[in-house]
Order: C-alpha cells, then structure tokens, then sequence
C-alpha cells in the first residue's frame, strides 16, 4: 500500500516538473503579447486545470478506459477553458483566448498522462525536450531586450526544474535495480529512497551555495553589520539615559528624551570612542565564545557529509548471500519463459485447463490476465514489476477490486518457498473468472 502511494505521488511530482518547464515558455508568450508575466492566477489557474485533467480522466475513465471514454475526458477540458475566458474577459478578447488556451493545453496534459506511470509520465524523450525548450526559453528572455524583465522568474522557474529531474531519475534508478533483479524489498527500497533524497537536497544546496557565493556571502554580511547596527544604537541609547540619570537631568531631559542620543555632529568625542571600544570588545568575546562552536558544528557537519557518502558510494563484498543468486537466476530463466508464453498466449487456456499442478495453475492464470489486459488497451510491459501492474491496471472495472488479491497470491507463489494453500489457489481461480468474464466493450 506505501510504494503504492509512493507511485502516486512521484507520478504528482511528474506532472509537476512537466509544469515547470512548459509554464515559462507561456511567461515568456505572455510577456511578449501583453507586456506582463502574470500574478498568482495565472500561476495556479494552469496547474490546477492540469490536476483537474488528471483527476476528472480518472473519474471518468474509472470502470472503462476505451476510445468513448478517453474522448470525453478530453472533451471536459471545456470546463476550465470556458471557465478561465470568463474571469479575462475584462482583460480584452485576445488575453481571455490565449490564457484559455494555456489552461486547456496543461488540462490535456493531465489527461494522457493518467495511464502512465512517473517513469513514462517523465520519460527520456520528455527529459530532452524539456531541456531544449528550457535552453530556447532562457536564451530569448536573455537575448531580447524587452523580455528580459521575466529573465529572473524563468532562472528560478529552471532551478526548481533541476532539483525535481534530479529527485524523479533518482528514484527511477533505484526501481530499475530492483526490477532488474525481479524482486522488491520494499524495506529496502523505502531507506535508499531516504538516503538518496537527503543526499540530493545536500548536494542542490551546495550547488546553489557555490554558483551564488557572491551573493550569499554579500547577504551574509549584510545580515552581520545590520545586527551591528542595531546593537550599536541599542547600547547608545542606554548610555544616554545612564549619563543623563547620573546628571541628575537637565531642562531640555524631557525633549532629549524623545530622540536618539549623540546624533552625528553633536556626540561627545569621549562617549563615540568609549562606545566603539565597548562594541569591539564585546564583539571580541562574542567571537571568542561562539568560535569554538561553529568549529565544531562545521567538524560534525563534514563527518555527517563524509558518512553520507560512504554509505550510499560504498560496495560491500559478499552483500548477496547464495539463495539469492539462485532466485536471480530462477528469475532470469522465467523471463525467458515469459517470451515463449508470449508468442503462444493464444494456447494458455488450453495449458492451463491440463494443468493440476497449483503453483503452475497460478502462475498460468497470472499470465493470462495480463495478457487479458493488453486486449483491454493496458500496455503491460515485460520489464513492469507487480506493484506497476497493479497502477496501470486500476483503470478496468472489476480490476480495481481484484487486481490486490491476485497480486499477493501470486507474489507469494513466485517468491515463497511453499506451495499455495486450497483457499489461495481458490481465490486466484474466483478473481481469474472474474476479470475474464467482463466484456471488453
């Protein structure tokens, strides 16, 4: 159920990197068109229109995900097209159709992306795209003088662009080593997930640190003397009521006292040097009594760092022991297995009807289902593990219901040692009849 929710939410963080990298090329568009970037609607009037595709395909398309279906989830992309050309309609005709129409082009987004996976949603050839689009984006908006007032936002839009491309091939990689091996250790995969993110916000903030050094350092000590500032007239302003107490007051106390003390060109030369020899030496000792800290907050950070990388960099011998060798080999000799049922799929019933064996029975009623679904339009790959099945199959009525429990009969046939149970092979058979009864529409 958590790498089930894990899926769903790479596949939301998908989207949005797919947002990220098309909503400046609109900016930009924008801009040129209408001399303004926009607010905060034109911000997130596209990327809910682009959730809202998602979700309302998801509705629609729940129990059938046919060639009706998908046309009229596409054709709900009117709602919040009609919609946005509502709320611009007092911004003239021209700016109502073109922020329509940048709302119903990420709606549509939303909607062919329901089927897919995060690893398809953000694929290979959508990586180069992006790339492209985001080089050609912030060339023109460098490049050509009126664009440059939106060269900043795209800058920034492109940042938050390379943090989520390196958290989504990241995790991608990760599914891949273990769909290599043909199993999943979700323990496992959850604490490489975790180490693997840490790392990746380490590494980006140091990226940030070092291509802004100028600034940051520029920030820093901007932030240093404004606390300077403050405790100076902080400490000035107690003075002036010290001395004029111990004065015992004058005529004009209670106007003096109304206003900062020693104003410049009428500060006692005495009280200037006394202030900024007591400022020097409280500074001096702040330093002396704070350094020993930072130090060591430094010293633990880079052993923290250095640990980091050992962990994640390190190969450890011997890290496999020899069952699961075996089970990579077993494994690689059913993949092989798999080609041959493949081609011969038409005859799996027929095997399967001679079959007694239980294990067999399950594995046979598995592989026909999934071959049952690539009829149904659900484009099961060979290299899909189970957890991915379940997701694309979510789509078919009845599967939804069903698709859990086959799932875990199966996994526990392929992977355990023993053989299934009465009640198992039983409750594979029900949910086999089942999905292969549905008419396909």
């Amino acid at each position: 159920m958590k790498e089930r929710i894990f899926r769903k939410l790479m596949k939301l963080i998908a989207l949005f990197n797919i947002f990220i990298f098309l909503f400046p090329t609109f900016i930009v568009l924008r801009y040129l068109l209408f001399d303004t970037m926009g607010g905060i609607l034109e911000f997130v009037f596209p990327l809910f229109s682009m959730y809202l595709g998602l979700v309302a395909t998801s509705l629609i398309c729940k129990k059938e995900y046919y060639f009706t279906t998908r046309l009229l989830s596409y054709t709900a992309v009117l709602i919040p097209a009609i919609s946005c050309g509502f709320i611009y309609t007092d911004r003239g005709i021209a700016r109502s159709l073109v922020e329509s129409t940048f709302v119903g082009i990420f709606y549509i987004i939303g909607s062919i992306n329901y089927p897919k996976s995060y690893q398809d949603t953000f694929s290979p050839k959508v990586l180069s795209f992006s790339m492209i689009l985001l080089t050609i984006t912030m060339f023109l908006a460098s490049s050509i003088t009126i664009l440059r007032p939106a060269r900043a936002t795209v800058f920034i839009f492109i940042l938050i662009y390379i943090l989520l491309t390196m958290l989504i091939k990241s995790e991608e990689n990760i599914d891949e080593v273990f769909m290599y091996r043909g199993v999943e250790i979700p323990e496992v995969q959850r604490s490489i997930r975790k180490q693997n993110s840490k790392l990746i916000i380490l590494l980006y903030g140091v990226i940030l640190i070092m291509f802004n050094i100028k600034d940051f350092l520029a920030a820093t000590l901007k932030f240093l003397l404004l606390i300077y500032v403050k405790a100076s007239i902080f400490v000035m302003y107690l003075l002036s009521k010290l001395l004029s107490t111990s004065d015992g007051g004058s005529s004009d106390g209670g106007s003096q006292a109304q206003q900062l003390p020693f104003e410049p060109g009428k500060s006692d030369k005495f009280l200037n040097y006394l202030f900024t020899a007591i400022a020097v030496i409280i500074i001096i000792f702040a330093i002396y009594k704070a350094l020993p800290k930072v130090i060591k907050a430094i010293s633990q950070f880079i052993a923290y760092v250095k640990a980091l990388f050992t962990r994640v960099l390190k190969i450890k011998e011997n890290k496999y022991d020899d069952s699961e060798c075996v089970e990579i080999v077993e494994i690689t000799k059913q993949t092989v297995d798999n080609k041959v049922k493949k081609k011969k799929k038409i005859n799996l019933i027929s095997i399967l009807k001679k079959t007694t064996d239980p294990t067999k029975r399950i594995r046979l009623m598995y592989q026909i289902i999934l071959s049952e679904f690539g009829r149904r339009g659900i484009d099961i790959a060979a290299s899909d593990t189970t957890g991915q099945v379940v997701e694309k199959a979510a789509g078919i009525e009845l599967v939804e219901n069903e698709i859990e429990n086959i799932t875990s009969i199966y996994e526990k046939v392929r992977y355990g040692e023993e053989p299934p149970q009465n009640q198992a092979l039983t409750s594979m058979e029900e949910g086999y009849i089942r999905i292969l009864s549905k008419p396909k529409g």
